[in-house]
């Protein structure tokens, strides 16, 4: 289960994703969001099959968002939400539990190795053994948490994350190889979650067990 620090109401989440409240109380407490075979009361969960649809009456969750052409039970005290995308609006829920963002320092972390060549927009943030390759370019304000390499040429534009353990690669051939038209340097791109029926639990107890470890620090280079 994913949780944060505001319990929300089934109708404050409706509104929030743009769903429509098709059964139970609008007033319904949620407490986390969860993966449908992890759900506990007072979360919040996905139905994207008829499959899962069909198993809602023995789902301990207290709420869910539900596909609007599936045919699912209304059950005594659970609120459904009806959504027209459903990884979508998944994602717009697991954003309302979300901790607060990590703040990091602008600067390059000592343990860091950056090639001369790379160049950097204001205020990056460079996290503690990552790898800067020849031609990077970094745009304003982007962070790269411990343990990213980014590849030859690669580019990532203003405002950009890249989270722990990312590898960006570059293994193509030259542009003339490929065509006569040159194509754009790729863009390093952060990991993200596929929100239908994934396991939100175990993924959230390693991502906070990652987060909290000391090794996160970032200084500001002098």
């Amino acid at each position: 289960m994913t949780t944060g620090s505001t319990t929300h109401t089934a109708a404050n989440i409706a509104e929030h994703i743009g769903g429509t409240l098709a059964a139970g109380p609008a007033d319904t407490p949620i407490t986390g969001i969860s993966d449908f075979n992890e759900a506990q009361p007072g979360d919040i969960t996905l139905i994207g099959t008829q499959r899962y649809a069909d198993r809602w009456p023995s789902c301990p969750a207290t709420a869910a968002l539900v596909l609007r052409n599936l045919n699912c039970p209304d059950v005594d005290g659970k609120t459904l939400i009806h959504v027209d995308n459903a990884d979508l609006s998944f994602s717009k829920t697991l954003a309302l539990f979300a901790p607060p963002p990590i703040h990091t320092e602008p600067g390059v972390h000592p343990t860091a190795t950056v090639h001369p060549s790379a160049t950097f927009g204001k205020d990056v943030s460079i996290g503690a053994y990552c790898t800067i390759g020849p031609g990077v370019v970094l745009g304003d304000r982007c962070t790269l948490y411990n343990n990213v390499t980014i590849l030859d040429h690669s580019q990532l534009g203003d405002d950009g994350t890249v989270w722990p353990g990312v590898v960006r690669s570059t293994l193509r051939k030259p542009h003339s190889a490929l065509s006569r038209r040159p194509t754009s340097p790729p863009r390093a791109r952060a990991m993200s979650w596929c929100p239908r029926q994934m396991p939100i639990r175990g993924i959230s107890r390693a991502w906070a067990s990652l987060m909290s470890s000391s090794s996160l620090s970032i200084h500001g280079s002098s």
